[in-house]
């Protein structure tokens, strides 16, 4: 049975990559046509290929966030887990933010020590899918408060991590859909909205942490997203 399991999940892996392979290969072809004729256009056709290039990239990413859910929301996945400064991993994921939007419109409110056993990557992927879906949704004016601390549930120590920005919120039907794959909140802004796959990914990647996250409207206006992480999380088998 276990070699049958282990076959299985090879057998999924080898699909990931051959899907990852098929999907991205034309897209690189692509790339090297556009700037082959990037040598050769003039001023004008030079727009529609950055425009053409602009999209390319799009497509790219998009192929990566859905393999990337894909793969987490597997059954069978096993993540590999460290300890590591959990409040420290806030403070670079709000430096980022901020230097890459040009402005310092998250804060952090309160950042308490924190560490704990999980996947680096996959709780930063998570984190700033969060701040960087709050950035967007934000007024320009208004900041994006983020806060860190240790909680007792149950008599189990746990961290939490609160994203609140200014938005206009969710209505009250969708708070329980924004986590699901390609649900996406008109805002008649369809220039730069994603795919709905930000927060289906955070909430892959925090479930997968046996943690959970929650999405609630603030009184004074805006949206508040909670995640809930065990601290003392044994290790995955490798």
């Amino acid at each position: 049975t276990r070699v049958r399991f282990l076959y299985c999940r090879q057998l999924k892996a080898s699909s990931y990559q051959y899907v990852s392979h098929e999907l991205r290969s034309p897209l690189a072809r692509l790339n090297i046509a556009l700037e082959l004729c990037r040598q050769h256009a003039g001023e004008q056709a030079q727009k529609h290929l950055d425009s053409m290039a602009l999209e390319t990239q799009r497509l790219n990413d998009l192929i990566g966030q859905v393999l990337t859910y894909n793969k987490m929301d597997a059954e069978t996945i096993k993540i590999q887990k460290t300890k590591f400064d959990l409040s420290k991993l806030v403070e670079e994921i709000v430096e980022d933010a901020n230097y890459e939007t040009n402005n310092r419109r998250a804060v952090i409110r309160l950042n308490e020590s924190i560490v704990l056993t999980g996947n680096h990557d996959l709780l930063r992927r998570a984190i700033e899918n969060i701040i960087r879906n709050a950035l967007y949704h934000t007024p320009e004016e208004s900041m994006v408060e983020i806060s860190s601390a240790v909680t007792i549930l149950d008599g189990k120590s746990n961290a939490q991590i609160t994203v609140r920005d200014h938005g206009r919120g969710v209505q009250e039907e969708a708070l329980s859909l924004i986590f699901k794959p390609f649900y996406k909140i008109a805002d008649g802004d369809e220039r730069h909205a994603g795919a709905g796959l930000g927060l289906a990914i955070s909430e892959a990647a925090i479930r997968l942490h046996k943690g959970a996250i929650t999405a609630r409207n603030a009184g004074g206006g805006g949206l508040i997203i909670e995640i809930v992480l065990p601290i003392d999380s044994p290790a995955s088998p490798q």
